[in-house]
């Protein structure tokens, strides 16, 4: 069993740009004002709910305001939402998904728009050659497919579990691909901060105590549930322990897909359980 996590790229940038193919090599930022006046633009409290890589580069974020982000990199080129495309892309992206999945007596569990888990089962005696190679093939095939239906790009990880999944994809976004081949491999070098459920308020606990990385929490060996016990609770120590160690149990699990709503703090996103 392999689980692969598709992120879409920059999504709502992405989709947006498909209408101002212009604007590509550039900077963009995409938020409920816009306005082809800088001048305004500089002057404006609203919120950016997302930017694309170049923008990122230079120190624009998503949830800035925007007159902040035009000080950052005046030449900023700020779009308007694009609801439908927003649901076009997302909807052919998971019917692609769930092919795939069906493919490989798998399923799809969509996490929001941009973001979904897909389970896969390959029989080593299918693959001509190394089992991981054939994924890792596997994956890059659904990459060309998104963006030939929907002009836009995915990162995929790969591995045995979501969190190995989540974490490959963040270590080879954007456009990429990586297999998680060995979790020691893929943990040995992050901050705690980079596991998921470490927060920045985890995170303020757990530095003064010499605890920064997961190498940190290795090197506790047995101790280090109680240990982090002690600093932000038995529940949560649990938790991050056994990610710190390549351990995720939860499945892979369908869900309905809504209808996208607005979220003006958030950005867009899918309502439900998400």
């Amino acid at each position: 069993k392999f689980v692969m996590l598709v992120d879409m790229d920059c999504f709502f940038a992405s989709v947006v740009l498909r209408k101002y193919p212009q604007h590509r090599s550039k900077p963009v930022a995409i938020a409920h004002a816009h306005s082809n006046n800088q001048a305004n633009n500089a002057n404006s409290s609203s919120e950016l709910s997302t930017c694309n890589y170049l923008a990122r580069q230079k120190g624009v974020k998503k949830g800035m305001f925007l007159g902040d982000a035009i000080i950052k990199c005046p030449d900023l080129v700020v779009l308007p939402y694009d609801f439908e495309g927003f649901q076009e892309v997302s909807g052919i992206v998971a019917d692609q998904l769930r092919l795939y999945a069906e493919q490989y007596n798998g399923c799809i569990e969509q996490v929001s728009c941009d973001e979904a888990y897909v389970e896969i089962n390959v029989d080593p005696n299918d693959c001509n050659n190394d089992i991981y190679d054939f994924v890792k093939s596997l994956a890059e095939h659904i990459r060309v497919d998104i963006v030939k239906k929907t002009e836009c790009t995915a990162s995929i990880g790969i591995g045995p579990n979501k969190l190995l999944a989540k974490l490959a994809a963040d270590k080879i976004k954007p456009n990429g691909c990586y297999v998680c081949r060995d979790w020691k491999e893929l943990l040995g070098g992050l901050d705690l901060r980079d596991i998921p459920g470490v927060g920045w308020k985890s995170q303020k606990k757990l530095e003064p105590h010499g605890l920064r990385t997961v190498a940190d929490v290795w090197d506790l060996n047995d101790e280090a549930e109680t240990v982090l016990g002690e600093i932000i609770g038995l529940g949560n120590a649990q938790k991050i322990v056994k990610y710190c160690f390549g351990k995720d149990d939860r499945p892979v699990t369908p869900a309905v897909r809504k209808s996208i709503g607005a979220e003006c703090n958030y950005g867009v996103r899918f309502d439900g359980p998400y």
